[in-house]
C-alpha cells in the first residue's frame, strides 16, 4: 500500500528539490566555492545537499498525515489491506 502511495506522491517531492536546487545553485557561497575551483560533487556535497535537506524533511514530515488520509479513504472504498492486517488508518 505504502509502495503505491508513494510512486503517486513523489512528484511534489520532486518539484520541491528541483526548486530549492535551482534556487540554491545560484546564491553567493555556492558562485564563491565554484569560483574559487571547487569541483562540482564537492559543491553538490557542501553546498547544496545541506541547504536542501531541510525543506525536504519538513515537507515530508507535513505529508504524512495526508499520506495515512489517503491510505484510510482507499482502506473506506475496499482497495486497502484486509482487516486483520495493521495499518495506519485504523
Amino acid at each position: 500500500m505504502f509502495v503505491a502511495i508513494g510512486a503517486l506522491q513523489w512528484i511534489g517531492m520532486a518539484r520541491l528539490t528541483r526548486s530549492q536546487a535551482l534556487s540554491i545553485k545560484e546564491r553567493d557561497f555556492v558562485m564563491a566555492a565554484r569560483a574559487v575551483g571547487a569541483r562540482p560533487i564537492r559543491v553538490v556535497l557542501r553546498h547544496l545537499l545541506p541547504s536542501i535537506l531541510g525543506p525536504c524533511v519538513v515537507q515530508e514530515t507535513l505529508q504524512i498525515p495526508a499520506y495515512i488520509l489517503t491510505e484510510a479513504f482507499l482502506s473506506f472504498i475496499g482497495l486497502g489491506v484486509n482487516p486483520p492486517t495493521p495499518s495506519w488508518a485504523s
